[in-house]
C-alpha cells in the first residue's frame, strides 16, 4: 500500500481547511496484533498485572485463610504458588491440566458420600489424622474465615447481577472459589464486575474486618484505583508504572512475574518449578488502536469512518475484553465503524479458554507446545475439549459490548477461517454447534432430572460452556450478517436439541459429564497452513528450541522495594516514602513526558517518525532522553 500524499494539503490554507480529515474519511485504518522484541517482556508483565488484579479482587471477596501456627506473622503464609498443585516435575515436564481434571471425579460431593459408605468401618482416628494431613498438603481445602459478605450485601448484588448470587452463597458457606478451576459458566466481564461491586458494597457496609488488611495484597480502595488506572486494553507501560503497582503490594508468587528480571532467562522457582520466559507476548490490535485514538484530537477522531482490527496472533491481558475500550470512541463518533477480525488458527484456537483466577497466571506460550509434542496423555493437534470454550469466550465477550454501551451498528466481530475455511466449517459443525446443543440439552435435564443438584455441580459439567452460548450460536446461524460474522460457511446445525435431551436423560450425572471427553477429537490445520505444532512454535523465541541452561534459584526482588530500575526514579522523590502530593506531581510529569515522546505512536514498532523532516528531530529526541 502506497503512503498517502499529503502535499495537496499544504498548497494553501483554504484547501487545507476544506480537505481537513479527508484522508481519515476515505481510508480505513488497519491495526494488527503488535509484537517487538523491545516490548515482549512489557506485554508479559502487563498480562500478569491484570491476572493479579483479578485474583486479588476475588481473594478480598473470599477472605484470608486462617494463619497457620508456623506463620512468622508477616501475613504471607498463604501465598504458596497455587500452580504447584499441578503434576509437574522440576525439569519442566508439563502434564495437561485438562487431562488431569478428567481423571478425577468431577463431583466430589457424590464421591464423598460413596467413600463414607465404603469406609464406615475404618478407624475414626485414622480418618481424622488423614484429613489433617490432607489439609496441610492442600491449603485451598482448609476452612476459610467468615467472608466479608452479609446477607444484605448478597441480596443487593443479586439485584444487579442475579447470576452471581449462587457464587456468593458458596463463599458464604465457606467454599474457596479461587482454587476451584472453574468459571461456573459466567461471562468473565460480568463476573469481574460483580466481584468489584460486591467489594464496593462491603466497604460501604463496613463489613471488611480491619485485621484482614494484613493478609491482603492491596487494600480494596487501592485496588479499585489501580484497576481504573490500568484497564486491560492499555499497552506499553513505563517501568515506573509497574513499580508503582508493585511497591504497594506484598511480593509473592502472584506479583513476581511483574518484575522485569523474572523474564531475563528461564529458571527454577523456589518451589522447584521451571519458569518459562521465552514466549512472544503481544499486545492486541484493539489495544494499539485505543492507544492511537487516545492520542488524536477530538476533531480528527470525528473524521474517522472505518477501523479494521486484525487480531492475527495470541495477545495478552484478556484480549477478548479489549473492545470495551473502544466504546467511548464509537459513542463520540456515531459514523465510526469498527471491524474486529479474529484469526481462528493463530489466535482464537490458541488463546486461553475461560478459566478461573489462578489459571490466568499460567499464560505460558511454551506450555501449549510442550503439551502437544510430549506424551501428556492426550493426542496431538487442536483439542476439541477446550476448543468450544475458547470460541465461546470471544463470542460472549463481544455480545457483552452492547449492554456495556457499544452502539450495535458501530461494531462487528468477524471469525476468520483464513486459509482453511472448509475445515473451520467442519469444526464448527462437528464440535462448536454440537457443544452448544449439548449445553441446551443439559440445561433442560439439569432443571428436571437433576433439579436437586447444586449450582456448582450443574455449572462444572463439561456440557455447560457459558451462559447464553446456545442462544448466541442460534442467532449467528439465523443471521449470517449480524453482529458476529464468519468468513467461512456457517452451516445449519445438524444437532437436534430434543434428541440430545433424550440421550442425556438415559445417562447418569458422571456419564453425561464425560461425553465431551468420550467424543474428543484432534484437528490438524490443512495445507497451506503449517502443522499445529509449528503454529504454536510461532509464539516462542527460537532460543527455546536450542540447548540452554536453566538457572536455579529465584531472582532477587528486594531491590525493587528500594527503588525502580528506571534512571529517572533514582531521584529520592520517587521512592515509596514520598508524600502523596509529591508523588502525584512526579507521576503526572512522567506521564506528560511519555505522552510527548509517544504522541505519534511509532515507538512501539521501532519505525521512524514520518513527521520528522530531518535528523535534527531525532537528535532532539535523544537529548530529551
Amino acid at each position: 500500500m502506497k503512503p498517502i500524499d499529503h502535499a495537496l494539503k499544504f498548497t494553501c490554507k483554504t484547501i487545507a481547511e476544506e480537505i481537513m480529515g479527508l484522508d481519515f474519511q476515505v481510508n480505513p485504518i488497519n491495526f494488527s496484533t503488535g509484537y517487538s522484541d523491545q516490548w515482549r517482556v512489557n506485554a508479559a508483565r502487563f498480562h500478569n498485572m491484570q491476572a493479579y488484579f483479578t485474583y486479588a479482587a476475588v481473594s478480598m471477596l473470599q477472605g484470608p485463610r486462617p494463619t497457620p501456627e508456623n506463620d512468622d506473622g508477616d501475613g504471607n503464609a498463604d501465598q504458596k504458588d497455587p500452580r504447584e498443585s499441578q503434576d509437574e516435575n522440576v525439569i519442566g515436564e508439563i502434564v495437561s491440566d485438562d487431562t488431569q481434571d478428567h481423571d478425577q471425579d468431577p463431583y466430589p460431593e457424590q464421591a464423598q458420600e460413596q467413600d463414607e459408605e465404603d469406609d464406615q468401618d475404618e478407624d475414626e482416628d485414622d480418618d481424622e489424622d488423614q484429613g489433617e494431613d490432607q489439609d496441610e498438603e492442600n491449603p485451598s481445602e482448609q476452612v476459610l474465615l467468615p467472608p466479608c459478605c452479609t446477607d444484605a450485601i448478597v441480596e443487593e448484588v443479586a439485584q444487579r447481577y442475579p447470576d452471581f448470587k449462587p457464587i456468593l452463597e458458596m463463599i458464604m458457606s465457606g467454599r474457596d472459589i479461587t482454587t476451584q478451576g472453574q468459571h461456573f459458566g459466567l461471562v468473565p466481564t460480568f463476573k469481574r464486575q460483580a466481584v468489584l461491586y460486591t467489594l464496593e458494597l462491603a466497604l460501604q457496609h463496613g463489613s471488611i474486618p480491619e485485621d484482614w488488611y494484613d493478609h491482603m495484597f492491596h487494600r480494596p480502595r487501592q485496588l479499585f484505583a489501580l484497576q481504573k488506572r490500568f484497564p486491560p486494553w492499555l499497552c506499553c507501560l513505563t517501568e515506573y508504572e509497574f513499580f508503582d503497582v508493585i511497591r504497594q503490594s506484598v511480593t509473592t508468587c502472584f506479583t513476581k512475574r511483574q518484575y522485569e528480571d523474572y523474564w531475563d532467562k528461564p529458571h527454577l522457582s523456589g518451589f522447584g518449578r521451571r519458569e518459562y520466559t521465552q514466549g512472544k507476548y503481544r499486545f492486541s490490535a484493539a489495544a494499539l488502536a485505543i492507544r492511537f485514538l487516545s492520542r488524536l484530537s477530538v476533531d480528527l477522531r470525528m473524521h474517522l469512518r472505518k477501523i479494521r482490527l486484525h487480531e492475527d496472533s495470541v495477545s495478552v491481558a484478556y484480549p477478548e475484553t479489549h473492545a470495551q475500550g473502544l466504546i467511548r470512541f464509537c459513542i463520540e463518533n456515531p459514523k465510526l465503524r469498527i471491524e474486529r477480525r479474529l484469526d481462528l488458527w493463530r489466535n482464537v484456537f490458541q488463546s486461553l479458554p475461560c478459566t478461573d483466577e489462578v489459571e490466568s497466571f499460567d499464560f505460558t506460550l511454551e506450555k501449549s507446545w510442550i503439551t502437544d509434542t510430549t506424551n501428556s496423555g492426550r493426542g496431538p493437534g487442536l483439542w476439541s475439549l477446550t476448543l468450544t470454550d475458547k470460541v465461546a469466550l470471544w463470542i460472549m465477550e463481544a455480545l457483552a459490548l452492547v449492554p456495556l454501551g457499544m452502539p450495535k451498528e458501530s461494531f462487528t466481530l468477524v471469525l476468520d477461517g483464513g486459509e482453511a475455511p472448509e475445515q473451520c466449517s467442519e469444526i464448527f459443525q462437528q464440535i462448536v454447534q454440537r457443544d452448544a446443543t449439548w449445553q441446551a440439552a443439559w440445561e433442560m435435564v439439569a432443571a428436571n432430572e437433576f433439579a436437586e443438584e447444586s449450582f456448582s455441580n450443574k455449572r462444572i459439567h463439561h456440557c455447560y460452556t457459558m451462559d447464553g452460548f446456545p442462544e448466541a450460536m442460534r442467532d449467528m446461524e439465523n443471521d449470517l450478517h449480524g453482529f458476529i460474522q464468519c468468513t467461512f460457511d456457517l452451516r445449519p446445525n445438524v444437532w437436534d436439541v430434543d434428541k440430545e435431551t433424550e440421550k442425556f436423560r438415559l445417562l447418569t450425572l458422571q456419564q453425561s459429564h464425560a461425553m465431551p471427553v468420550d467424543h474428543q477429537m484432534f484437528f490438524q490445520p490443512p495445507e497451506p497452513l503449517p502443522s499445529w505444532r509449528d503454529l504454536l512454535a510461532e509464539n516462542i523465541l527460537p532460543e527455546f528450541f536450542g540447548e540452554q541452561a536453566i538457572v536455579e534459584g529465584e531472582v532477587d526482588y528486594d531491590r525493587y522495594l528500594e527503588g525502580s530500575d528506571d534512571e529517572e526514579s533514582e531521584n529520592h522523590e520517587l521512592g515509596p516514602n514520598a508524600s502523596d502530593e509529591n508523588y502525584a506531581k512526579i507521576l503526572k510529569q512522567r506521564d506528560d513526558l511519555l505522552m510527548e515522546r509517544l504522541a505519534q505512536g511509532f515507538m512501539f514498532f521501532n519505525l521512524p517518525d514520518p513527521s520528522s523532516d530531518s535528523d535534527d528531530d531525532d537528535d532532539d529526541d535523544d537529548d530529551d532522553d
